[in-house]
């Protein structure tokens, strides 16, 4: 994103996951702070340039392929009580 309203949703971005994650901290969810925290990190050195670009490629999977992963995805989620076996594999 090389617009100016791109650079803002990005550092919008970043300060929500900075807030997310020090307050899950402050709620002693270590782990969850943890992912927030590294995500925003992510973020930031995305932001400031320390990560390559990634040229973007064409999708080599064929269309049907990823509707029909997602119709079964979303039939199990669908029909599966929560926190069923199926839920969890989805």
């Amino acid at each position: 994103m090389s617009t100016s309203s791109g650079r803002v949703a990005v550092w919008a971005w970043i300060v929500i996951l900075l807030l997310i994650g020090g307050f899950q901290l402050f709620r002693d969810a270590i782990a969850d702070g943890v992912v927030f925290l590294a995500l925003a990190v992510a973020l930031i050195a995305d932001a400031i340039g320390w990560l390559p670009s990634i040229r973007r490629r064409e999708s080599r999977v064929p269309r049907i392929v990823v509707v029909i992963a997602l119709v079964v995805t979303a039939v199990v989620l669908i029909v599966t009580p929560r926190h069923a076996l199926g839920d969890q594999l989805v």
